[in-house]
């Protein structure tokens, strides 16, 4: 007669053979569907648009749908499918701690390489803290050079917003459009999209409240906020105006999220865009409210904090990272450097001259850039 221990170490063997033969048999069916997509005639498609596998582990606990969290490992079979069928994986991801796909509400706007996802774009000077201005100017001033900007500008043209943190619009009062460089046949300009949890935009400005030239210009912009404090009660400030004021604006949209889950920054740049150490909207409640409203590629521009907050999520599919020969008098350091793009799952590709400045690519490892090659995306 076994012994209680005896049987349960039987059962945990019979549970861990199992567990093996289900890999295996996955494993089979995902060759499987590689070779019949590699012999089967199909129609070329765009780099960007794929259909991504996710290899993951579901919660054991959870419930057998489409909503059960997935675990991102990293690991993914990258399958085309005919040109008549194609359509962009979704950027949607969930509010929760562990990331999710989300299926896509609607389609990616046509015409050219369809990318989605997140592309972060940070510039840095060349010292070794990665500082993004300098405190010793009133004013702050662009530091990269011509062909630089240009790059910054090509990508723009082709995202369907442009993000940033509400310290980025209060310090440079900037409008984030395509200027220097022509939009696609077929592209509007990118929307804007300002994350600042207390609508710090709308009671401040440059000579009186709301007066920035993103929401004063009719173009497409989305500010996202949100009306309770951590613990989930209300702010003692008047967001419900504030808000009001916005939607009053030509093209404007405030957006509440306040039913989302949103964080304490453990750790924020020195000179951050949503102040340091201050509660901050969640990036993936953002990622999942933009795939709802059409937009499938964001461009995170700044600043440090924001980009930060996607990068510790995880949520950065590539980055481009601007390295500038200038060092600041009085630097603000980002809390970015090559490690911390490293802890976000990136890995370098390459890197070019650009001007002036050097031009270093990130992607996820397996993931090749847009295009095939460096120097032609943007």
């Amino acid at each position: 007669q076994p012994t209680t221990g005896t049987a349960m170490a039987t059962g945990r063997c019979r549970a861990a053979a199992a567990d093996g033969v289900l890999r295996r048999t996955i494993l089979k069916l995902l060759l499987v569907a590689a070779l019949i997509c590699t012999s089967t005639s199909y129609a070329p498609i765009p780099r960007g648009d794929r259909t991504r596998i996710v290899v993951a582990s579901l919660d054991r606990g959870a419930p057998s749908s489409s909503s059960a969290p997935i675990r991102r490992t990293g690991a993914f079979l990258a399958l085309r499918r005919p040109a008549s069928e194609a359509s962009s994986s979704s950027l949607a991801l969930s509010s929760e701690g562990d990331n999710r796909v989300d299926s896509a509400e609607t389609e990616p706007p046509s015409g050219g390489d369809v990318v989605s996802g997140v592309t972060l774009k940070m510039a840095f000077d060349a010292s070794d803290d990665w500082a993004v201005a300098d405190l010793s100017e009133v004013k702050s001033e662009r530091f990269t050079c011509p062909a630089s900007l240009d790059l910054v500008h090509r990508l723009r043209a082709v995202s369907d917003a442009v993000l940033v943190g509400r310290s980025t619009v209060e310090r440079d009062d900037c409008t984030l459009t395509v200027r220097r460089v022509p939009l696609p046949a077929g592209r509007d300009q990118p929307a804007r999209v300002v994350l600042d949890p207390s609508l710090s935009v709308a009671r401040g400005g440059i000579e009186e409240p709301g007066d920035y030239q993103l929401l004063n210009d009719g173009l497409r912009t989305i500010v996202y906020h949100s009306s309770t404090d951590k613990s989930g009660g209300s702010k003692d400030d008047d967001g419900d105006g504030a808000a009001t004021s916005l939607e009053g604006k030509g093209g404007v949209t405030a957006v509440d999220l306040s039913s989302a889950d949103f964080e304490t920054a453990g750790r924020r740049a020195g000179g951050d865009d949503n102040g340091a150490f201050r509660e901050y909207l969640s990036p993936s409640a953002v990622l999942n409210d933009l795939n709802s409203r059409g937009v499938h590629h964001v461009m995170v521009e700044g600043g440090p904090a924001t980009a930060l907050a996607f990068l510790d999520e995880r949520l950065v599919d590539r980055a481009i990272i601007i390295r500038a020969p200038v060092r600041f008098g009085v630097p603000v350091c980002s809390g970015i450097d090559e490690e911390v793009l490293r802890m976000a799952g990136l890995v370098q590709l390459g890197s070019r001259v650009c001007g002036d400045d050097m031009v270093y690519y990130w992607a996820r490892p397996g993931e090749g850039w847009p295009g095939g090659e460096l120097e032609t995306w943007p």
